[in-house]
């Protein structure tokens, strides 16, 4: 499917309204006629249904526009009156519209964006980054603000390293596909202290990323957009290394000067900056953040070590408990593909597997698997019938077979992926045959 986006460009350059409300709109912002096409901007008359009966004349499928979110159900345009953004993935395709509200109407939202669909998975999308990416390979530096037209500013202006999380919370998709072409990210805050803190919050995954995140404050009652339009490249530019602060430090700064002398608030405070350190993968940096800290806080250092400690092995836990639960429902899914009934494993006489009188968790999957390897492998595994169980199996867990606690199910697999680096048919009579 595709969006018909290219409908709202001609409502913005050919039509009366368009030109009017729409084109003198971003004009009035200082966009470029240039900058206005790089970035498909447009505009959504205020009519009932102009946009859908453009779209259907240009042979656009009537039930693609409902299911994309541009037409509702009674057939009406989902957008109206509106000036419209474009929303590029990775690859340059248009995958998502969001209008800004031309009119007074106090109850309409100021932006409406196209409903997720399976073109357009929100939280997998950074606005700009198709127009960003090269610069922020060149720059080794990805700058992430709020807004739309923070993004489009910056650009025109020359600072074309910036994506923007279009109002969402950053999470672990958006992060990673920031990491295809940097390790280094600069956010950029225009909020109040409240919204400051509830963003901080939920910065933690760039650390658990391993990732540098560096952090600049506007001054007070600005944005990307109005503080570039009175300063201009080079002192924008100049300000965001001026001011830059690393995340962790002003992190600690900010909520400290939050909590004051309320000794239960700096306890918090103490807690929730000994969390983002636990995070930091690398040791060096996570000693130089508790050096630092322990100085910031007033804390001695090896309490602080041994309270990152604490954390650091509380996390590990969880996410070991969570791995095993993924895993298991892993093979629950790929074991709903294979028939193991017991005529079939009699067919192929197939040796019984030697299992220890007490398993733990990991054992207790590592033979799971196994079982479903030695009875499956053969079996056509997918939508499309286009791999095989075997094939899934190696292809997932190549990587963690050394970490294997019984060392027969590690044979088992490790047959399995001689045979297929060999080219051969991987069969449940092979297993039984094979001197292993």
């Amino acid at each position: 499917m595709t969006l018909p986006d290219s409908i709202t460009r001609i409502q913005l350059f050919n039509t009366d309204e368009g030109k009017s409300i729409g084109l003198s709109y971003f004009k009035e912002r200082g966009y470029l006629e240039t900058t206005i096409r790089e970035f498909g901007l447009g505009y959504a008359p205020n009519t009932k249904d102009g946009l859908t009966k453009a779209a259907l004349k240009k042979q656009f499928k009537e039930e693609h526009l409902k299911l994309l979110g541009l037409t509702t159900r009674n057939d009406y345009d989902f957008f109206r009156t509106r000036v419209m953004f474009s929303v590029h993935n990775l690859s340059g395709k248009v995958v998502a519209l969001a209008g800004r509200i031309m009119t007074s109407d106090k109850t309409q939202p100021k932006y409406i964006n196209s409903p997720e669909s399976e073109i357009y998975v929100k939280h997998k999308i950074l606005y700009g980054i198709y127009q960003a990416k090269t610069a922020i390979r060149k720059e080794d530096e990805c700058i992430l603000v709020e807004g739309y037209t923070d993004v489009i500013t910056l650009h025109q202006g020359g600072i074309r390293n910036v994506v923007a999380s279009s109002g969402t919370a950053l999470n672990k998709e958006q992060v990673r596909l920031i990491k295809r072409f940097t390790q280094n990210i600069k956010l950029i805050y225009d909020g109040d202290p409240a919204g400051i803190n509830a963003a901080l919050r939920g910065l933690d995954i760039i650390l658990e990323e391993d990732m540098n995140i560096r952090l600049v404050l506007l001054p007070d009652k600005e944005d990307p957009d109005s503080f570039f339009k009175k300063n201009g490249t080079e002192k924008f530019a100049s300000y965001l290394k001026e001011n830059e602060k690393d995340f962790i430090l002003f992190k600690a700064d900010h909520l400290l000067q939050f909590a004051g002398n309320d000794p239960i608030k700096r306890v918090e405070v103490f807690k929730e900056i000994i969390q983002s350190i636990a995070k930091v993968a690398d040791h060096m940096k996570r000693f130089t953040y508790v050096n630092l800290c322990s100085t910031l806080m007033k804390m001695d250092e090896q309490i602080l070590i041994a309270e990152v400690a604490k954390v650091m092995d509380q996390n590990l836990k969880a996410r070991r408990i969570q791995e095993n639960r993924d895993r298991l429902r892993a093979n629950r899914e790929a074991a709903s593909n294979v028939d193991f009934s017991t005529d079939e494993r009699n067919d192929y006489n197939l040796p019984v597997i030697p299992v220890a009188p007490r398993i733990t968790g990991d054992e207790f999957q590592e033979r799971d698997l196994a079982r479903i390897m030695i009875c499956g492998c053969d079996k056509l595994y997918g939508e499309n019938e286009e791999s095989t169980v075997g094939e899934y199996l190696v292809t997932n867990i190549e990587d963690s077979l050394t970490s294997f606690e019984n060392t027969v199910y590690q044979q088992v697999f490790s047959y399995a992926i001689d045979k297929m680096k060999k080219r051969r048919k991987l069969t449940p009579t092979g297993f039984h045959s094979s001197p292993e």
